[in-house]
């Protein structure tokens, strides 16, 4: 199943848009668009579709999504007594954004978090409650105000220090400093042309002039994560990719994406995506919901 891409504004003089919705359930709508999107989700759970990822959901979930990361979301039960659905959508324009950050230098934490948002964000509970409130007094608000209203949210989302990738399959290009940045910009591309060979940590080695264990330090620095289980993340997630949007044989796709066995990458795939290939597969197919095989 493609993603098609949905125009959400392309009037520059307009460069956000909130909007809120009250549903009682929700097509399997995978889509796109350029904007990055902000959404917060309340009184339901269900299922986030975020690229190469599925995640469940509850009640006050918050999560941030990059241009150009398909999504979609499937409701699969209300709470707290409600008859629909309360969903709220913020899209922020990336040109104005960076107008922003740019024009601000104590803005710059801002720029991390929508570098960060490439692979999609999920942020506390908490969190979502204090954007709840903003936003439910958002359109009460002069236009001045409503900027202003923004930019805290913006501000809260960037201070926050527990958030949660949603998907592992893109890289951030942001980091703290030019040379790490320059080291893991040429991993990244190394790993995104050569993911399907055979790569071993001797390899990033030879390309970054380093030692193994130095190597490993940076992986286990920027990614919270060894350089096996990175590469491993990576594949699969490029796996997942190949099964939502081809019909090819698992074998196949295992083979395309670095795995020359099959019952390893089975093994990894339920590692980390909690379900088999083909329920992965299904999922997609039943906009959400598993058929009895």
């Amino acid at each position: 199943m493609k993603p098609y891409m949905e125009k959400i504004s392309g009037d520059l003089a307009c460069p956000w848009r909130v909007a809120r919705y009250q549903c009682a359930g929700a097509k399997f709508d995978w889509h796109y668009h350029l904007e990055y999107e902000l959404i917060l989700q309340r009184d339901s759970m269900g299922q986030l579709f975020v690229d190469d990822s599925i995640i469940p959901y509850g009640h006050n979930t918050l999560a941030l999504i990059g241009p150009n990361l398909p999504h979609t979301s499937c409701i699969s039960n209300l709470l707290n007594g409600a008859h629909h659905s309360d969903t709220f959508a913020v899209w922020f324009n990336p040109l104005w954004l960076n107008e922003v950050v740019k024009s601000i230098p104590e803005f710059k934490p801002i720029e991390k978090l929508f570098c960060h948002a490439q692979q999609g964000i999920l942020f506390p509970q908490t969190l979502a409650q204090a954007v709840f409130e903003r936003l439910c007094i958002h359109d009460e608000l002069s236009p001045m105000r409503q900027v202003n209203n923004l930019i805290e949210i913006l501000i809260l989302m960037a201070e926050c220090p527990q958030v949660e990738n949603l998907t592992r399959g893109r890289h951030l290009t942001w980091q703290e400093d030019e040379v790490a940045q320059h080291k893991l910009a040429k991993v990244a591309h190394f790993i995104a042309d050569q993911f399907h060979q055979d790569i071993r940590i001797q390899d990033i080695c030879d390309l970054l002039h380093m030692s193994a264990s130095s190597v490993q330090r940076m992986f286990d620095k920027h990614f919270n994560e060894s350089f096996t289980v990175h590469l491993n993340q990576y594949r699969v997630g490029k796996a997942c990719q190949q099964l939502i949007n081809s019909k090819q044989g698992i074998a196949v796709i295992a083979d395309q994406v670095g795995f020359n066995n099959l019952a390893n990458f089975n093994r990894q795939f339920r590692q980390f995506k909690g379900m088999t290939p083909s329920a992965f597969r299904r999922r997609f197919a039943t906009g959400g919901q598993d058929k009895p095989r």
